[in-house]
């Protein structure tokens, strides 16, 4: 009894620690799905110092990323989140839902959604999204998606109010000459 009590008390001081110092969590590969992301939704928004979040290489569907857009409502320092190589299944409707999370990000400066499934109807919610409180970005990588040329035209819209973004990942999008002159006007 009084070893588990014992464990217990040690449990809780490593999280009240984590809470505070943790900066850096790399949740990639490991296959966690929303229960996973669950069960690091109260150390995620009561840390103050998160940095980096990396949930990559995860098979994340509509569940996890509801679960995850509610833990990002609270990670307001949070500067990168990689969500990116294949299997991460985050789509159209994935990424409106994540847009909710996403919005509250003010400091975030690198998203990557490489590898994903994210089409013409996701990257318009992710534009909108990061057109309002996405200033800071720096890093967007949406490589390996279907954005095609209605996408990037769409992009293109949000390219205009991005001061701060220095690299940009569109390959294998099946973006073609028209979506490059909608990039190349938001570039302007």
């Amino acid at each position: 009894m009084a070893r588990a009590a014992s464990g217990l008390l040690c449990a809780g001081s490593m999280m009240t620690a984590l809470r505070t110092a943790l900066v850096h969590l790399d949740l990639s590969d490991i296959g966690i799905d929303a229960e996973g992301i669950r069960a690091f939704d109260g150390l995620l928004k009561e840390s103050k110092r998160l940095l980096f979040l990396d949930l990559s290489g995860n098979e994340m569907g509509d569940e996890a990323a509801v679960a995850l857009a509610g833990v990002l409502l609270g990670c307001k320092a949070l500067t990168r989140l990689p969500v990116d190589v294949d299997d991460n299944n985050i789509g159209d409707e994935e990424m409106l839902t994540l847009g909710i999370g996403l919005e509250h990000c003010k400091a975030l400066s690198h998203l990557d959604l490489n590898g994903n499934e994210i089409g013409r109807l996701g990257v318009g919610d992710l534009a909108g999204v990061l057109g309002n409180s996405g200033k800071a970005l720096a890093c967007l990588l949406l490589g390996s998606n279907a954005l095609g040329n209605d996408g990037a035209r769409k992009l293109s819209g949000y390219l205009r109010e991005c001061a701060a973004l220095t690299l940009l990942d569109l390959d294998v999008n099946g973006i073609e000459v028209e979506g490059i002159g909608a990039l190349a006007g938001g570039l302007d």
